[in-house]
């Protein structure tokens, strides 16, 4: 998976599920750098438009706990550090107060491969900003986890397969835990049942099935499928509504994000 993953913290409580995975990413590729991203939100950033106007002692109130939320988070991921000490691993912190979007694209660019948690409806919008950013503006694999994901993954692998460009993108960015898995199931809910190309190619073996129609929108079909064969992870390509925006995700994606239980490798 390359030899620098950007862990993108966004809530504290997350900080050593999202170490775990991030480590595991890099010890399958061989070892690296493992880089925890906190992003400050600035405090006018807070204030709705129907709020009043962000006063001084407001402000400082809001970046001491900002400052506050990342030195804990800091904290953790030493302590992660010394504990845990992954073979191969070298653990990084760094924070930085400013535009969540421009920050994630920033250093996700420069990454090989992206872990953050899974947003839900109620987070800020600081975990769907980075979300979005780390999918669509970085170019990077980016492993989504859920806030208990069982751990290590990419024993058993089930991949969401559509023929298109994206689907591929995320199969072969996930070549190295492919190569490793103990089984490799294909699902399809949409095509001819045929074993992918690009894995036939790069000599990965791989069971395929065919997603039935039932109750539920394709992507839960999907995802009852991969936990009928035990898998421990997904691999999929990430989908927007439309070209010009990165905001709306299809339907199957959003699903996903939903409800997945096991951590979601995509690729846009």
């Amino acid at each position: 998976m390359g030899e620098v993953v950007l862990a993108i913290v966004n809530r504290a409580a997350e900080v050593e599920t999202l170490l775990d995975a991030a480590a595991r990413l890099l010890q399958i590729g061989g070892g690296g750098t493992l880089k925890a991203l906190a992003i400050r939100t600035p405090p006018e950033a807070t204030i709705m438009p129907t709020e009043e106007v962000m006063t001084a002692a407001r402000a400082g109130v809001i970046r001491s706990e900002q400052n506050a939320w990342a030195v804990q988070v800091k904290d953790t991921v030493d302590a992660w550090a010394t504990h845990t000490h992954p073979a191969g691993v070298q653990t990084r912190c760094a924070d930085f107060e400013g535009d969540t979007a421009a920050i994630v694209t920033e250093h996700g660019q420069r990454a090989d491969a992206i872990v953050l948690g899974r947003p839900s409806d109620h987070d800020t919008p600081r975990a769907h900003d980075a979300l979005h950013a780390a999918l669509f503006a970085t170019s990077c694999p980016v492993l989504v986890v859920p806030a208990r994901s069982a751990q290590p993954f990419g024993h058993v692998v089930a991949i969401a397969w559509k023929d298109d460009e994206h689907a591929a993108k995320a199969v072969r960015a996930s070549l190295p835990i492919l190569r490793q898995a103990d089984q490799v199931h294909v699902l399809v809910a949409d095509g001819e049942p045929v074993v992918p190309a690009v894995l036939t190619e790069h000599g990965i073996a791989a069971a395929i099935h065919t997603v039935p129609d039932g109750p539920g929108s394709t992507g839960e079909q999907i995802l009852a499928a991969a936990s009928r064969l035990g898998a421990d992870m997904l691999v999929m390509g990430a989908f927007a509504h439309r070209a010009w925006t990165e905001r709306l995700f299809g339907g199957v994606t959003r699903t996903v994000f939903a409800a997945a239980d096991i951590p979601v490798l995509m690729q846009h």
